[in-house]
């Protein structure tokens, strides 16, 4: 796909809010001027995901264009092989046998796992010639080891005459020397793994092989030091149990972002202020002993079993509502809230309660294990003993989550509709069981989990985008803000995602304390569990230009006897209600 000439400027904002490439143009005051020049850092033996993928959105933007490829040849003096033998060579046989095990574990996890990631089978997935980029040809001076890469005065000039604003380093090595400070905003590149507890190598495997719950990446400007370079960008994912599926998850979901940094840098001309230095006390990781590939192998076959098991048995993720009676959630005793017996064959989640005419009742989700799908039920708690109502608003897609609020006198509801790629409207018409559609906020939207409400004389969205396309809804939290609760117009937050950790991310419910303080409850996810458990964070500053927001608490399932999952939590009039699952056996 050639690349042509582009005008862009720098004032338009940029938002992956709606999780959709739109192309975008960019103007500053002076009218039209020309795009950031990026140049992308590859290997001659081929383009890495995230610099053929920048490639294919840059045809998407006015903000940027790939000016330039620099192709490192190293492939040829140095095969894969030959660059392996040398690094383990000091370090004897039995470090070399480990490389071999280890190879071998990827690629049985590249047969389980490559049709659903298809970087997974091979992270150089573009020839260099695949597209019409003007490209330049160095040969960067090796370390003894293979590891540290330099550039000759030459190659250097030959660089500098590319008039690049700024480098992506997609290719192999560690970069030295002069090459990291010749480019206006420097050289910059994605690392996988959590820059705070994960450094160094494999890309998703030790998160898997520890059981750490989330795996990190970061976007950085490079600096001359091994673990050193200024963090620009930073996001958490939940880490998936298998250790390339892990990998190829941490690759996708990461990058529309390095997409997004540079749209950011055309729009405002500097760089974006980086995340605080902090401490770092382990040595880089590596490829691991053969210690830990055991540990690693023994942890998935368990895994395997218990999830044979439960297919076996029949025993699918099943979830329960409850309540209790509390004038101030702050007070509440969890264990103490009184459980909702499920309809047969199906289950009641994400519960919302709302008081109106004298009567009390949740909203919930209703999903029938039979058809796959969720509708929003009501159940009246008004007197001693629940009254299931029946369903209450059915769609021809799934349903939940059925946020409730109250504005121009009426009662709205926003539930989960992600399905029809909406958020949607609910009007109330007759409480409790007659709804009508009032309006479609936004349209072509991947989005769940909504939650709107008023602050300081503006109506506020948090939303949970999935903006990689890969139905990962549990990483990225993202605001939207308008003058009305029914706008048609929701202005997307400059700070977005203003959360982007898949251990407090998706929402969970709303809270508001005795001295107005809004709290927002969100879900915790586990390796391989959704909604393992829930937490509460303060929101400490909300405004147009910054959100802030302080946990406060977690909380895990064990307030319920034999509970090993919750993720919802609100309070309203007295009333607190809540969700538990278990693993249940289910049958037709």
């Amino acid at each position: 796909m050639p690349l042509r000439n582009r005008r862009c400027g720098y004032s338009c904002a940029v938002s992956m809010g709606s999780g959709v490439l739109m192309k975008s143009s960019y103007m500053n005051s002076e009218g039209p001027c020309r795009p950031l020049r990026v140049g992308i850092i590859v290997d001659e033996g081929g383009m890495d995901f995230i610099s053929w993928d920048l490639v294919e959105r840059s045809c998407l933007t006015d903000a940027y264009e790939i000016s330039a490829l620099i192709v490192q040849r190293v492939g040829a003096a140095r095969g894969a092989l030959d660059v392996l033998r040398g690094t383990v060579s000091a370090r004897g046989f039995f470090r070399f046998l480990e490389y071999r095990t280890f190879r071998l574990i990827r690629r049985v996890e590249e047969v389980l796992v490559g049709r659903m990631f298809p970087v997974a089978v091979s992270q150089r997935t573009k020839r260099v010639d695949a597209y019409d980029i003007p490209r330049l040809e160095v040969a960067p001076v090796l370390s003894g080891d293979g590891v540290v890469f330099q550039y000759s005065k030459e190659d250097l000039s030959a660089i500098s005459e590319l008039e690049l604003d700024v480098v992506v380093k997609g290719g192999s090595g560690v970069l030295r020397g002069e090459i990291l400070t010749i480019f206006e905003y420097g050289v910059l590149s994605c690392h996988h793994g959590d820059d705070r507890v994960n450094r160094g190598g494999p890309a998703g495997f030790w998160e898997a092989c520890l059981g750490v719950e989330t795996t990190g990446f970061t976007i950085r400007r490079l600096r001359d030091d091994l673990d050193g370079g200024d963090v620009l960008f930073k996001g958490k994912i939940a880490t998936r149990a298998l250790y390339l599926k892990n990998q190829s998850a941490i690759l996708y979901k990461s990058a529309p972002f390095f997409d997004l940094l540079l749209k950011r840098i055309a729009r405002c001309g500097s760089l974006p202020a980086e995340y605080p230095s902090l401490p770092y006390a382990c040595p880089p990781y590596s490829i691991p002993h053969m210690g830990a590939q055991l540990r690693y192998m023994l942890r998935i076959l368990v895994r395997l079993g218990r999830k044979a098991c439960r297919r076996i048995f029949h025993r699918q993720q099943r979830w329960t509502i409850a309540y209790q009676r509390v004038p101030d959630w702050e007070r509440a005793v969890l264990w103490r809230s009184r459980s909702i017996k499920n309809p047969p064959c199906r289950y009641l989640a994400d519960p919302f309660v709302w008081t109106q005419d004298g009567r009390e009742v949740i909203f919930a989700e209703d999903f029938d294990f039979r058809t796959g799908k969720g509708d929003i039920a009501a159940i009246d708690i008004t007197g001693d003993d629940p009254k299931y109502l029946g369903v209450v608003l059915s769609e021809q897609f799934h349903l939940s989550f059925p946020y409730l609020f109250e504005a121009d006198g009426s009662l709205y509801m926003v539930p989960e509709s992600h399905q029809a790629g909406e958020i949607r409207l609910y009007k109330c018409e007759e409480f409790p069981g007659k709804w009508s559609l009032h309006k479609v906020l936004i349209k072509d939207i991947s989005a769940v989990d909504t939650m709107i409400f008023p602050h300081a004389g503006r109506w506020w969205m948090l939303t949970n985008i999935d903006s990689a396309g890969m139905m990962d809804y549990e990483s990225e939290l993202h605001l939207y803000h308008a003058d009305r609760f029914d706008s048609d117009t929701w202005v997307p937050h400059p700070g977005n995602p203003v959360v982007f950790d898949a251990s407090r991310a998706r929402n969970g419910g709303m809270l508001y304390g005795r001295d107005g303080a809004i709290y927002r409850v969100f879900q915790r996810q586990g390796i391989g569990v959704y909604g393992a458990g829930m937490g509460i964070a303060r929101i400490t500053l909300l405004d147009r230009n910054v959100y802030a927001e302080e946990v406060i608490m977690t909380i895990g399932p064990d307030f319920a006897r034999g509970a090993q999952f919750a993720h919802s939590l609100s309070h309203r009039d007295g009333i607190l209600v809540l969700d538990y699952g278990k693993y249940e056996r289910i049958s037709s």
